[in-house]
């Protein structure tokens, strides 16, 4: 039991360490290809990764927008990929908390024995 809770958990926790990870250097990446301060950089990254895309700050440099096509593709895929693992991961937990209140199973951690 701990075993799965601990795989259910890393398959969390690696997308989204690997999706911060990919904004904050997008982030340090634009600030030297750019020359944006950090803030503009981080602030241009989490608007590419979550698609809001305002236009306010845009690539001017060939390197930036070559950059910025590589980056919006992977750090949306992770994104999509994350939020994905989330909702799986709600679901599974309300159809086992179901079972339990159903008594198909006799017990989850976190929610009390039920007697058949």
């Amino acid at each position: 039991m701990v075993g799965r809770l601990t795989k259910a958990r890393s398959a969390l926790v690696i997308p989204i360490i690997l999706f911060f990870a990919m904004v904050f250097l997008g982030a340090y990446s634009y600030t030297f290809i750019e020359g944006w301060s950090y803030l503009d950089a981080l602030y241009f990254s989490v608007s590419t990764a979550t698609t809001l895309g305002y236009g306010d700050l845009v690539p001017i440099t060939s390197v930036g927008k070559i950059f910025t096509i590589f980056f919006a593709f992977l750090v949306i895929s992770l994104a999509l990929y994350f939020f994905t693992l989330i909702g799986r991961y709600f679901i599974f937990e309300s159809k086992k908390r179901e079972l339990v209140a159903n008594g198909r199973i006799k017990h989850h951690r976190g929610i009390r024995r039920v007697k058949v």
